[in-house]
């Protein structure tokens, strides 16, 4: 093993050795660890921005030189982050604007004249209207009059539905909301099936039933003979043709 020399710089000044401390090495098999490199700015949150710009405010208050680079790049920082946070506040006022269709935007566009159709009717119904006013204002309808004019008109709809019912019952049909028994039911409908026509019923079956047989006769179907007998027609019988027209009963039998 070599001595070690007295006249080496590490062992002479012990001040190098404090000023500059050995290297580690780095496992095999790890990576060296990354060194904490500055974020941009332009990449930080509006808070971060805010912690850094207060944190470098403190720091330029300090009696301090301020002919270091540290302390011209932090006056550098200030700006940035200054700029960066009046783009933002102008950014936010731009989102927080609302445009209404109220405010003036340019020009007003000329309205096109009226016609004079339209016009003529405006001024008949502003005269209606001023011969109206100048007649008597309208009586307003008071709270007394509407409910009685409310009752009359739910005695009217009462008295209505009351007829309605009664015609149903008179015909053995169902009235609504009526809810009957199996005994009441059956009652009705024996009563309906025997009730007994009125002499007025009577008549009008009399005279229908006069009418459909005079309608069933085929005999009646093709009786024009007052129609021919008025125009001049002489009308000839069937029987009156008997010794003209004959039947010859012998090619049948054969």
């Amino acid at each position: 093993m070599p001595p070690y020399r007295t006249n080496s710089p590490l062992l002479s000044s012990p001040t190098s050795i404090a000023s500059s401390p050995p290297k580690r090495e780095v496992p095999a098999g790890f990576l060296p660890s990354s060194r904490n490199k500055p974020q941009k700015l332009e990449l930080l949150s509006r808070r971060e921005l805010l912690d850094i710009y207060n944190r470098n405010k403190r720091i330029l208050d300090q009696p301090a030189p301020s002919t270091s680079s540290y302390h011209q790049r932090l006056i550098h920082d200030q700006a940035t982050i200054e700029g960066i946070l009046g783009v933002e506040i102008i950014q936010d006022a731009l989102s927080k604007t609302h445009i209404t269709e109220d405010d003036p935007m340019g020009e007003p566009v000329p309205s096109s004249p009226p016609s004079r159709t339209v016009d003529a009717k405006r001024r008949a119904l502003a005269r209606f209207y001023t011969n109206t006013t100048q007649k008597g204002t309208t009586r307003a309808l008071g709270l007394d009059e509407a409910v009685q004019l409310e009752q009359q008109a739910h005695m009217v709809a009462a008295e209505r539905q009351k007829q309605e019912d009664e015609r149903r019952r008179r015909q053995g049909l169902p009235v609504r909301g009526e809810v009957l028994s199996n005994a009441e039911r059956e009652a009705k409908i024996w009563a309906f099936m025997n009730a007994k026509p009125s002499e007025s019923d009577e008549e009008d079956v009399g005279w229908n039933a006069t009418d459909s047989e005079d309608e069933d006769d085929p005999s009646n179907y093709f009786d024009y003979s007052d129609d021919e007998e008025a125009k001049g027609h002489p009308l000839v019988d069937p029987d009156e043709l008997a010794d003209l027209i004959r039947v010859d009963t012998h090619s049948f039998s054969s």
